[in-house]
């Protein structure tokens, strides 16, 4: 049989780095009211080899994968910012490979599959430490913090050998901060002084070619926006790995604003597939919407479940209504995970960050911009509201008016988007005001059906069918409170774009 796979543990990492010459004394550590004892430990022999795409796009978000021998914490760890000081490691524990460069565990490999997906991940440096540990005890006889001599020999591949001594400064727990200044100035005492490289690959690194450095931030405050948003979806994607609490939600959000962006530069961002990119984008947060919206269901009918007296929760109704939403989710959320996981994704990824990086084409002087104005946007707003208002007038039926309003909503969040990226802020919270009353009516809209569905599913199993009922009647009056409010709220973002 087969042995299954290792398993993934997490830990926060809290860590400052110093440069010191050879000469440079240890320091002392008394005197602090915070530390009663050190114990140091024997020297011991860590040695790393570090892997990366060949276009170094670990390295380029920040993020190391290695493969150490020796130490306590032997094995695989992969670390990914978390902060200024902070890193997240992800570790697997060694296993016993036959092969002189064993493959990255997949478990690791999935965490940065949004940023390496189909590149090979191969050796790209090797550090050898030797390290002398004094770990620094509090006066309740915990562990606080941990204070590492380093003697480093390193070398990238295809790279000269580099030798140096270093410092590190490691927290036992994340709220030391008091403690942690104290540290830093008696380690600046005793002649240290803060690297200029946030880890020793990137000092090796550095060394052996130009630094890949993040692009400068656009001039167009339309592309900058793109490319803040194409960053927060990578960061979104190892949420949803990870399943996050509300990580689907957040990157369907990255999405549908990187769509409303592209829409709103109408071409003048010099792409010759942006309508490929748009309708990719579109179905991508399809996929991600069938989990969202179990989630949004689940979430829901819990809160109002909850909210109703005991004798009104009648039969199995939190069972089909909360249950079955999160088998919903979970459903959901591993399609979205085979979605994220195949060549098309990799596809969009690859043209989303080609677009963020790329400067827009210069205009001549005088030019005006080829994106969508505040007003023109605007105007799309106005025509969603007036066939919103047509629909409610001319039809026997909610179903034309319903999907009128989700219309509307979308308008005033490209509106909302637009706004913000461009500096209009009054603009942008009146039309994220409207998006929000929108958002709120067609969850209610998608709510009623749903318990139509479950209503007459209880009924024909011959279960009591009145609290389905009842919360239709909630989502009902839900409905027609935001509607109800909109008129006021559509003449709040008019009287914000006539002053913008």
């Amino acid at each position: 049989m087969a042995a299954s796979p290792p398993e993934t543990s997490r830990y926060t990492e809290t860590e400052l780095k110093f440069e010191v010459v050879e000469s440079t004394v240890t320091p002392s550590f008394d005197g602090l009211s915070s530390v009663v004892r050190v114990e140091r430990s024997p020297s011991q022999q860590l040695d790393a080899v570090y892997f990366d795409t060949p276009g170094r796009d670990l390295a380029r978000h920040r993020i190391t994968l290695r493969r150490r021998n020796g130490g306590s914490d032997a094995g695989w760890h992969l670390k990914l910012p978390a902060g200024p000081e902070t890193l997240t490691e992800v570790r697997v524990p060694l296993a016993t490979w036959s092969t002189a460069e064993p493959a990255v565990p997949e478990s690791l490999r999935d965490v940065v599959l949004a940023i390496v997906r189909d590149r090979l991940l191969a050796p790209m440096a090797r550090i050898s430490t030797t390290r002398t540990v004094a770990t620094l005890y509090g006066p309740d006889g915990s562990a606080v913090a941990e204070f590492c001599d380093n003697q480093v020999t390193a070398r990238a591949d295809g790279g000269d050998e580099q030798r140096w001594r270093e410092w590190e400064l490691k927290l036992a727990s994340g709220d030391g901060a008091a403690l942690f200044a104290r540290l830093t100035n008696r380690l600046q005492d005793a002649g240290a002084l803060p690297t200029g490289h946030r880890s020793k690959l990137a000092r090796v690194l550095a060394s052996s070619g130009p630094a890949q450095e993040a692009p400068e931030a656009s001039a167009d405050p339309l592309h900058r926006a793109i490319a803040e948003q194409v960053a927060e979806l990578l960061d979104w994607d190892r949420a949803v790995r990870s399943d996050a609490y509300d990580s689907v939600h957040q990157m369907r959000v990255a999405t549908r604003k990187i769509r409303s962006l592209l829409r709103s530069a109408a071409g003048s961002l010099g792409i010759a597939d942006d309508e490929w990119i748009l309708g990719e984008l579109r179905e991508l947060a399809g996929v991600l919407g069938v989990a969202r919206d179990a989630e949004v269901l689940a979430e829901r009918y819990a809160r109002e479940l909850d909210a109703l007296p005991e004798p009104y929760v009648r039969g199995p109704v939190r069972e089909r209504l909360v249950g079955g939403a999160k088998k919903r989710y979970q459903s959901g959320w591993r399609r979205s995970l085979t979605a994220m996981s195949s060549q098309r994704y990799f596809r969009l990824l690859d043209a989303l960050e080609a677009l963020a990086a790329a400067e827009p084409p210069p205009r001549t002087r005088g030019e005006e911009p080829a994106h969508m104005t505040i007003n023109s946007a605007y105007k799309l707003v106005r025509k969603a509201a007036k066939a919103a208002y047509a629909a409610d007038t001319d039809t026997d039926t909610d179903t034309d008016k319903d999907e009128a309003l989700h219309q509307l909503r979308k308008r005033a969040k490209e509106l909302r988007y637009h706004a913000a990226a461009t500096g209009a802020t009054k603009v942008a919270d009146r039309a994220k005001s409207i998006q929000t009353l929108l958002g709120d009516h067609q969850d209610s809209v998608v709510s009623r059906l749903h318990l139509s569905q479950q209503a007459e599913l209880a009924h024909a199993a011959g279960e009591d069918t009145f609290t389905y009922g009842l919360l239709y009647q909630q989502e009902d009056n839900l409905a027609q409170r935001c509607e109800d409010q909109l008129k006021g709220a559509l003449r709040k973002l008019h009287k914000a774009v006539r002053k913008s």
